[in-house]
Formats: C-alpha cells, structure tokens, sequence
C-alpha cells in the first residue's frame, strides 16, 4: 500500500536523489518534500494531489519518480494564479499580468538549464504561454531546474524535464504532421541542449518518457468505467471553482457538466497515449487505445444523459421561479446516517425493465461510479429513470433541444412541452413534492 503521508513524500525524494548519486543536503530534500505536498494540497486541487503524484512514482526510476514529483506543482488556471512559493522560483523567468502569462524576454540565457527547457518544450523568449498548451508543464520544468539543478547532472535533470513535457496533453502531429516523439527528437537532435546524448540515451529517454506520460493518463483505458469517471469527476471542481461552495446552483452544475461533454465530444482517443519505437509494444498500445476508444464513447453517453436529467430539472426551476441550489430540488447528498428526502424518493416506482442495449450504462446510473465526492453522489437516480422510461433514440434527441435550451435558442417552457407528458408530469410532481414552495407554479406541468 502506497504511503501518501508527507513523510512518505520526503522519502520517496531523498531515495530518488540518493539513487541519482546526487548529494543533497537534508534540510533541502525536507524543504521539497514540504513544498510539493503543500502545493499538491491546495483547497483548488481535488485530482492533483500528493496521492496522484505519488500513484505516479516510481520507486526503481529516479527520474520517472522526480519528474512525478513536479510536473503537476504548477497548474495555473486550477490554483487560479502562482502561488507565493512557485510565484518566487518564477519571478525571473515569467511576467503575469491581466491573467497573462509570458517568457521574460531577457534573462539569464546563461542558465544552461532553463535554456534546455526552452528547447525542450520549443517555446521562445517572450511567448505567451497557453494554460492549455504547456503553460503549466514549461513552468513546472523551470520549478523542477530551480529546485534539482543545483544537486543534479544535467543529463539526469534533462531527462526528467522531457518526462515533463511528455505529459502535455492530448496533441495530436504537428503542422508538419509529425508526432510528438519525432518533433521532440528532431528539436533535441537539432539544439543538443547543450549535451552529447547518445542515440540510444536519446530513444531510452523517450521511451521512459513515453512510458510516463501513458502512466500519467493510464485511467482513460481502465477496464471499470466507474473507477475511470471517478477521476473525471474529480477534475470537475478543479476547473469549476463554484463547485467548492455546498450550496452551488443547478445551473452552476449543469455548466460544469457542459464543459465536460464537450471536452469528451473533441477528444480523439489517439492523442490520449504515445508511442515510440516499440514502446509501449504493440498489441499492448492497441489495447490501451481500445479501452480509451470505449471509455470516452461511454462517457458521452453518460455525460449526455446526465445533462439531459439536469435540463428537465432547470427547466421546472426556471418556470417555476427561477435557478436554486440544486439541492433545494435534488435534496442533499445522503452521508451515513442521514436520511433527508431526495427526488428519487417520490419518482415512480422502477420497473427494472431496462432494454438489453442499455444495459451496461443503466447499471452505471443506478449503482454509479465508484466513489462519493464531495460535492456530488455516485448514482444518478434521476438519469437511471429516463433510460427505463426513454429510447436512446428519444434521449438523444431530447439532447439536442436541451442544448438548444442551455443556448437560448428554446424557451423553457417549450422544451418541458417537447417532452413525453407522462415523464415531465412524474418528475415536476417529484419536484413539488421536493420544493412545496413551487408547487402551484409546478402544477402547470403536472397531468
């Protein structure tokens, strides 16, 4: 069982250094232990947190190990901004101003560290740096070359820097059409940072890094669906700050499930994993991409009819008064021992004649993801409903008017019209029952 105490951090460093051949004095290695768990704690991070940094580790690779330490101690738009600690270690590096990151354009060009993480990463003095183009794992780099150059060889600190840059997410070839892997070797071959790499360190550096970085986004192909969208929605509140207050709104929720389905609807699962020169081997690459291909292709599924529950929900809160706390018309998330209403208590009784098609994503909903979170429960009673009551022809075109809803293109009366009366009347009865404070306002969509 994987310690993720900050006692546990702090050794899992200092066997990294000392594996390294690096001389670091204690006192340092306790100060980096501290400041990564400190960071990887912060309120803002509910994924990225010391457990993830150190899942990430590994105890026979110093390098992979380090670069899990820090690729994720800089995440901008999740902390909302440096803080102070990271803010220091970049203020000769980076100029912030209206929300805008830059690359100074004069600094000490003599540092041969920062000028291989330019190289690197292929970015350029004065660059605005893009929160979601390398933004935060250019500057987690510049963190890692503050904090480990003094005490490393600069081979070993350039191969955890490529780790790092590994994990950029979900790209696609370059404008030349090539890979990651060929740009990044094409850019190491062409500036050499400074280094004599042999061809076979060169390939075992980015097969080490390829390893990581697949490492890094290893749930996407995870055999349980639930365990994956656990994960999802613990990026929720991350990028979704309103999601932190207990009392956040139905729209506020249905916002930040929009802005997953459409991450979800984008993504192409061959820009989720890498590959070079065999690594990782081939039918085991395939196998990853399959399990990606199925998860994200599920998790739109769920994620739309998630947000089809949410539509019928802000509809009858809109018609009836106007955007509450969703817990006013869900009821609160039931913990141990706690037994206040929810709707599902008052929807129909289940018939549990779901159809065989359905199966798979019904079980889903009904025994949900595999964790509670904070903000949220696991099942989603309200959406198991519809796909006993719903085709998937039907919830897929109920999809699209709530859309068009969420857009202000239809009216929200219009919508509750456009849906089978029989389910808007059980679920607006549901909701009157939930919130007696609407009821007469509720009773125009009640059978």
């Amino acid at each position: 069982m994987s310690d993720y105490s900050i006692q546990g951090m702090i050794s899992l460093i200092w066997q990294a250094f000392r594996s390294l051949g690096a001389h670091v004095p204690p006192k340092v290695i306790e100060e980096t232990g501290i400041l990564v768990h400190k960071i990887m704690n912060l309120q803002s991070r509910t994924f990225h947190t010391p457990e993830h940094v150190i899942d990430l580790s590994s105890p026979d690779d110093p390098i992979q190990t380090l670069a899990a330490m820090f690729h994720d101690i800089v995440y901008y738009q999740v902390d909302r901004g440096f803080p102070a600690e990271i803010e220091k270690l970049l203020s000769d590096v980076v100029t912030e101003e209206n929300h805008e990151v830059r690359i100074k354009q004069n600094w000490d060009y003599g540092n041969r560290e920062i000028s291989a993480a330019l190289e690197i990463f292929n970015f350029k003095p004065g660059q605005k740096l893009n929160p979601y183009g390398g933004l935060n794992e250019f500057l987690s780099a510049i963190v890692t070359a503050k904090i480990c150059g003094p005490y490393l060889k600069t081979e070993d600190l350039f191969q955890i820097m490529v780790c790092i840059e590994a994990t950029i997410p979900f790209r696609g070839p370059d404008e030349a059409g090539r890979t990651w892997s060929e740009a990044l070797l094409i850019r190491i071959e062409q500036g050499g940072c400074g280094l004599q790499l042999s061809t076979q360190t060169l390939t075992e550096c980015l097969k080490r890094a390829v390893r990581f970085s697949n490492r890094d986004v290893g749930n996407f192909a995870d055999p349980d669906m639930g365990a994956f969208l656990d994960n999802t929605w613990k990026l929720l509140p991350e990028t979704n700050v309103q999601l932190h207050q207990k009392d956040y709104t139905i729209v506020d929720y249905r916002q930040s499930l929009e802005k997953m389905e459409r991450f979800f609807m984008n993504l192409k699962a061959q820009s989720i994993y890498k590959e070079f020169k065999g690594e990782p081997p081939q039918e085991i690459y395939a196998s990853m991409l399959a399990g990606a291909q199925r998860n994200v292709e599920l998790a739109k599924i769920y994620l739309g009819i998630k947000l089809l529950s949410l539509a019928i929900i802000e509809a009858l809160a809109l018609s009836s008064g106007g955007d509450v706390p969703i817990n006013l018309f869900l009821g609160e998330i039931r913990r141990p021992q706690t037994s206040s209403p929810r709707l599902e208590d008052y929807l129909p009784t289940s018939t549990g004649q779901v159809k065989p098609k359905d199966s798979v994503m019904y079980h889903l909903l009904i025994s949900g993801r595999n964790q509670d979170i904070f903000f949220d429960m696991k099942n989603s009673p309200l959406s198991a409903y519809l796909c006993e009551v719903l085709e998937q022809e039907a919830i897929a075109a109920l999809l699209e008017l709530a859309k068009s809803m969420f857009q202000g293109k239809l009216n929200h009366v219009d919508f509750l019209k456009a849906l089978p009366p029989q389910l808007c009347s059980a679920v607006a009865t549901a909701c009157a029952t939930m919130v007696p404070t609407r009821a007469d306002a509720l009773k125009n969509f009640i059978n």
